[in-house]
C-alpha cells in the first residue's frame, strides 16, 4: 500500500519562525480553531484523523489537552517510554506511516496530519511523500528559536484554498494573518488534462446545457478516443485501470448516454446539492463538494487510475487551469460564433501551444463549420 498523503498544519511568522522556548510566540484563537478543525475534520464519521508529532511538540501541548481528543496521536521518539493509553510511539516518520497502515489502524484513520516540530516538517517536505502544507502565515516579526524550513518553490506551488480554508485576511490581537495552502508539485501522483471545445471568437462552450453548434462527428470521435484510451501500460492483469472524468453536476446531467457508458470510463461529479443516490449511475464513482475534494478522491484510488480528465463546466475549468497538477489542455477551436450562455476562461497568457500531435495544423469542416484541434501546456 502506498504512503498516505501528509497534511502539514503549521503557523509561521515573517521569518518562518514557529516557536520560542517550546511555545507559540503568539496567541491567535482563530488559528487554534482552524488547527482543531483541520485535524479533526473527516468525511466518514466512523473514522478519525491521525496527528504525527515529535517528542518536543508533544510536551509543548498543555498537559490537560494531551492527547489531542478525537484524533489518533502518534509521537515520534527514540527515548520516550511512557505515554497515556491510546497514544502510539514510533521511532521515525516511516515507522509512523507503517503503523498507520497496520491492520489495527488502517481502517480507522481517514487523514494524516503532521503538526511539528521543525525536523518532522523538514522530513515530510523533502521526503518521497505525497504532501500538502496548510500554512497560517502570521504577518508580523517575532523572536523565535524554531523555524519552518523554507518552502521550495521548485517543489511546492501555492494552490487555491479548498472550501474549508478561509481566504479572507484575518486579524486578531493586532496581528494580521492569512491561511495559505501549498501542494508538492507532481507529488508522485497522476496529473490531469482538460478536454473542452469553444467558439474561437466569443469563447462560448455551451448553450442551455448543450453544445451551441450542430454535431461535429470528427470532434466527437476525437473526444471519445482521447478521453477513454488507457495511457499507461497495464502490467497487472488483475487490476482494471480507470479513466476518470471530473465534472460539475450540470455537465454530468447534459452528457448523453453514449458518453456515460464507455469501457474503463468512470465519473466523479462535483456538487453541493446532490449525492450518489440522487444521480444513481453504475459508472458514477463519487459525488464530492469541491474540485480539491475530487482530486483527493482520485488520489485515494491510487494505482487503479490510468488518467484523469476535467470535462467542465466553466467554473471547474477555471480552477483546473490554475492547478499545480494540470498537465495539458486539449481544446477544439470552432471557427464560428454561436449563441452561448457558458464560456471558457482566458488562459492564453499562461499557456503555450504545442504541436507534437498528428492533428496539429489541420482544419476540418463539417456542416459548414470549420474547427481545429489544439493542445496547450502551461508555461514554466
Amino acid at each position: 500500500m502506498a504512503n498516505p498523503k501528509l497534511n502539514l498544519v503549521v503557523a509561521a511568522c515573517n521569518n518562518n519562525g514557529i516557536g520560542i522556548n517550546g511555545n507559540l510566540p503568539w496567541r491567535l484563537r482563530k488559528d487554534m480553531d482552524f488547527f482543531k478543525k483541520m485535524t479533526t475534520l473527516v468525511e466518514n464519521p466512523e473514522k478519525e484523523n491521525a496527528v504525527i508529532m515529535g517528542r518536543k511538540t508533544w510536551f509543548s501541548i498543555p498537559e490537560k489537552f494531551r492527547p489531542l481528543k478525537g484524533r489518533v496521536n502518534i509521537v515520534l521518539s527514540r527515548e520516550l517510554k511512557e505515554v497515556p493509553e491510546g497514544v502510539h510511539i514510533a521511532r521515525s516518520l516511516p515507522a509512523a506511516l507503517s503503523l498507520i497502515q497496520s491492520d489495527d489502524l488502517k481502517h480507522k484513520i481517514e487523514n494524516v496530519h503532521v503538526i511539528g516540530g521543525s525536523s518532522v516538517y523538514a522530513e515530510a517536505m523533502t521526503g518521497p511523500y505525497l504532501c500538502r502544507i496548510y500554512l497560517t502565515k502570521v504577518l508580523k516579526d517575532f523572536t523565535c528559536d524554531t523555524f519552518l524550513p523554507e518552502i521550495d518553490e521548485q517543489q511546492f506551488q501555492k494552490i487555491q484554498n479548498p472550501d474549508h480554508v478561509p481566504v479572507e485576511l484575518q486579524e486578531e490581537n493586532d496581528i494580521k494573518f492569512r491561511f495559505e495552502v501549498y501542494e508538492k508539485i507532481n507529488n508522485g501522483k497522476l496529473r490531469f488534462n482538460i478536454m473542452a471545445a469553444m467558439c474561437h471568437g466569443n469563447r462560448g462552450i455551451g448553450y442551455k446545457m448543450g453544445l451551441p453548434w450542430p454535431p461535429l462527428q470528427k470532434d466527437k470521435e476525437y473526444y471519445q478516443v482521447l478521453t477513454s484510451s488507457l495511457q499507461r501500460n497495464n502490467t497487472d492483469c488483475n487490476t482494471e485501470r480507470k479513466v476518470v472524468h471530473i465534472m460539475g453536476r450540470l455537465t454530468w446531467l447534459s452528457c448523453p448516454p453514449e458518453f456515460r457508458y464507455r469501457p474503463n470510463v468512470f465519473h466523479v461529479v462535483i456538487s453541493n446539492t446532490v449525492d450518489e443516490r440522487t444521480l444513481d449511475h453504475p459508472r458514477l464513482l463519487k459525488v464530492v463538494p469541491s474540485f480539491e475534494a475530487s482530486v483527493d478522491y482520485v488520489d485515494s484510488l491510487q494505482d487503479t487510475v490510468d488518467s484523469v480528465w476535467i470535462m467542465g463546466g466553466n467554473g471547474i475549468y477555471q480552477i483546473a487551469l490554475e492547478h499545480v497538477r494540470l498537465n495539458k489542455l486539449y481544446l477544439t477551436h470552432v471557427y464560428t460564433d454561436f449563441e452561448v450562455d457558458a464560456f471558457f476562461p482566458k488562459f492564453e497568457n499562461n499557456f503555450e501551444e504545442i504541436s507534437e500531435h498528428e492533428e496539429a495544423g489541420k482544419i476540418y469542416e463539417e456542416n459548414n463549420i470549420k474547427f481545429e484541434f489544439k493542445i496547450y501546456k502551461k508555461r514554466k
